[in-house]
């Protein structure tokens, strides 16, 4: 038979746990997202992949089946994410342009992203870092949303991008 005490102790901790579950819960559901390469206006908290040059002839993470690739499907791996930092290691896809991008070959290196500087639930800056031949490349990328216009009385819609 439980004593007056433990059943109150008992019930003190479940309350706290419960707590501690609904607060893990919102942090998680407040986690910033990232723009994604599948889709320019598509935001997603650990994507598959990161497009970084705005044309599609560079890359980190998983190559569609699109892309012509000499080497591997490649892969994103996040080993961090929170509320201020997102870091990932994984597989950066560089065309080589020849005879033209359109027509060039993929090839793949190395590489790490970090995101940071989140701001109404999305991360806005973006570090990368790989080597390709024989220079280490490391740039910060800065999310840009680009307007939609209408031209001859068609309308084109916006869409996110990084600089």
């Amino acid at each position: 038979m439980l004593n007056l005490a433990r059943i109150r102790t008992l019930a003190a901790l479940t309350a706290a746990l419960a707590l501690l579950g609904l607060a893990a819960g919102a942090q998680a559901a407040a986690l910033p997202k990232l723009l994604s390469e599948n889709d320019s206006n598509s935001f997603r908290v650990g994507p598959s992949d990161f497009g970084f040059t705005g044309d599609g002839s560079g890359f980190m993470g998983r190559a569609p089946r699109s892309k012509r690739v000499a080497d591997g499907p490649g892969y994103m791996h996040w080993t961090t994410w929170t509320t201020h930092e997102a870091k990932a290691t994984g597989t950066v896809w560089l065309d080589n342009c020849t005879p033209d991008c359109a027509s060039g070959t993929f090839h793949s290196t190395l590489g790490t992203l970090v995101a940071f500087r989140p701001v109404d639930g999305r991360f806005t800056r973006a570090t990368l870092s790989y080597s390709y031949g024989g220079y280490r490349n490391h740039g910060t990328l800065k999310l840009h949303l680009y307007p939609g216009y209408t031209y001859q009385g068609a309308f084109y819609p916006g869409y996110w991008g990084w600089t």
